[in-house]
């Protein structure tokens, strides 16, 4: 189960390439109405993708039938729920979103929901919250894809470049 508290979210480590998290969020007395969960982006790193996989309501015949619902992405290892709403860099209704959709974009559109957005997310730290806001459970799939920043891989491709001219050279 992950973290109903932005105050303690669940922390998941993330490696290089494609991370699937799975939950389930619900609206009602006493449910689990937000997930709350906290990542971070490792030196040399950039996060690419938040693919979308399933939204569904598992009590509903049909596949990813989730009601509406709201995710958004935090600078920080918390996320405070203030009144006026969250502290976010970004975030956006689940309606549901076309499965496949890399939902970092509509995260990345400065003042979608309060947030501040971003070019980019490099390293730091990082909390994810996703939220039911219709009467139903939702289970869902996302997919965190961290890549190499491109700086990084750049600056390798050319010292691996000038090591292979330099023998070129001398051969």
């Amino acid at each position: 189960d992950i973290s109903d508290s932005g105050a303690a979210p669940t922390a998941i480590g993330l490696q290089l390439g494609s991370n699937t998290i799975a939950g389930s969020v619900t609206t009602g007395p006493g449910s689990d109405t937000r997930d709350f969960f906290t990542f971070t982006v490792g030196a040399g790193q950039m996060l690419d993708a938040i693919n979308l996989l399933e939204y569904d309501d598992p009590n509903l015949p049909g596949a990813n039938d989730g009601n509406r619902g709201f995710y958004a992405l935090v600078a920080g290892s918390v996320a405070s729920t203030p009144a006026g709403g969250f502290d976010n860099l970004g975030g956006d209704h689940l309606d549901p979103d076309p499965f496949g959709t890399n939902l970092l974009a509509a995260i990345a559109a400065s003042g979608i929901s309060g947030g501040t957005g971003f070019s980019e997310i490099g390293p730091g730290d990082y909390t994810f919250i996703i939220q039911q806001t219709g009467p139903q459970v939702s289970d869902y799939l996302v997919d965190f894809v961290l890549v190499p920043e491109p700086t990084s891989a750049a600056l390798i491709g050319i010292g691996a470049l000038g090591l292979l001219r330099r023998r070129k050279r001398t051969a």
